[in-house]
């Protein structure tokens, strides 16, 4: 992990580099397993909340739920790029700053590869495998004792 200034550890993204999928074009396996779990002691460390977790991971969800294949993606794909915006607005509150960094930090990532992908036509895959990591995430969450 990078450290800041203040000695306070920096979230680790290594998606950025080596995407959600492998070259085959399948989930990497170490994505949903040491990365999530990575993340998810952050996220704690961060004292990031249960309800501020949940309420992206539902949004996510949410448009998950709406895509019936690749052919309605670019109908949902304006929604993905929202989220963005949402993390922005939530993260800018005076008392929920500090908390939501490393999350801010993570969803604004996690969408621009999304944005990035789509630009090759691989935006559907990028997100369905997003969901899958923020899921993984969220489990190890859990297990890690993230603050209710």
């Amino acid at each position: 992990m990078a450290y800041l200034k203040d000695d306070k550890p920096e979230i680790e993204l290594i998606f950025k580099d080596k995407g959600f999928a492998d070259i085959k074009g399948n989930i990497r396996e170490d994505l949903i397993t040491k990365e999530a779990l990575s993340i998810a002691k952050y996220f704690k460390s961060e004292n990031l909340s249960n309800s501020q977790l949940r309420a992206f991971f539902n949004e996510v969800k949410a448009i998950n739920n709406r895509l019936e294949d690749n052919e309605n993606f670019e109908k949902v794909y304006p929604m993905i790029l929202m989220i963005k915006s949402k993390i922005e607005y939530r993260a800018s509150k005076n008392d929920e700053k500090r908390k939501m960094k490393g999350f801010k930090t993570f969803l604004i990532e996690a969408i621009n590869y999304i944005q990035k992908e789509n630009k090759s036509e691989k935006g559907y895959k990028a997100f369905k495998d997003f969901v899958i990591f923020f899921e993984a995430i969220v489990g190890y969450s859990y297990g890690e004792g993230i603050t209710k």
